[in-house]
């Protein structure tokens, strides 16, 4: 970080302790002199709430950061769309989708649109202790995702509600591993609980258009 005036902390994976990896960059960048950090966090409605507990942690890297001392920018990203392959199975033009979301609602945005949405804002604005709220224009749910898969295919793809009981024992039955069966169910806890589908103008206005729709995101995904 040596001669360096902003860094931009992505925020580490689940593997280890990545609150103390969070703390190291933080801390470093302050002994090293750098006057600017910015940090990719999440955007959740409420933190008090969350069901799936590694999220909480992007909130105390928050903490940490305003406590440094730093000049902070925080990007508090949606869901990115691009896990909706891997959400909704390889198979889901045969067996539909399978979820324990109930109705929730989810802002879906690309990662690549977030990503250059940091890009201009890191490129063209100091770091003025401002959170952006980086979503979609609408949020989706997964009957929204069926329908888009339904009318982009042209084969019927039906959601499937179910409770996290039945889906658990489904899951089970294709080998996942437990600690990963876990956070799929609080990534299904907290979108139907509402934590995911809030929707701010932040990625258009840093954007300068408007982020890619649903259809046409899962267009590209699909490759349909």
């Amino acid at each position: 970080m040596a001669n360096v005036d902003t860094v931009l902390l992505i925020s580490a994976g689940d593997q280890g302790d990545r609150m103390q990896q969070h703390r190291n960059v933080i801390d470093t960048a302050k002994k090293s002199g750098v006057k600017n950090i910015a940090y990719t966090s999440r955007a959740m409605r409420n933190r008090e709430t969350l069901a799936h507990q590694l999220m909480e942690e992007h909130f105390l890297t928050e903490d940490y950061i305003k406590k440094s001392g730093l000049n902070y920018t925080i990007f508090r990203n949606t869901l990115y769309m691009d896990v909706l392959p891997i959400f909704v199975g390889k198979n889901v033009f045969e067996a539909g989708i399978f979820q324990p979301a109930g109705d929730g609602k989810v802002a879906f945005a690309l990662r690549k649109e977030m990503g250059e949405a940091i890009a201009n804002v890191l490129s063209n604005e100091d770091c003025q202790n401002k959170t952006y709220k980086f979503t979609n224009n609408e949020a989706y749910s997964f009957y929204d995702i069926a329908k888009a898969l339904t009318t982009l295919s042209g084969k019927e793809v039906k959601y499937n509600p179910v409770n996290i009981s039945t889906f658990q024992e489904r899951m089970r039955l294709t080998g996942i591993p437990k600690p990963m069966l876990q956070k799929v169910v609080e990534f299904n806890t907290d979108i139907e609980n509402g934590q995911e589908d809030e929707i701010t103008n932040d990625l258009e206005n840093k954007l300068g258009r408007k982020p890619t729709t649903l259809r046409e995101g899962l267009k590209t995904l699909f490759e349909l």
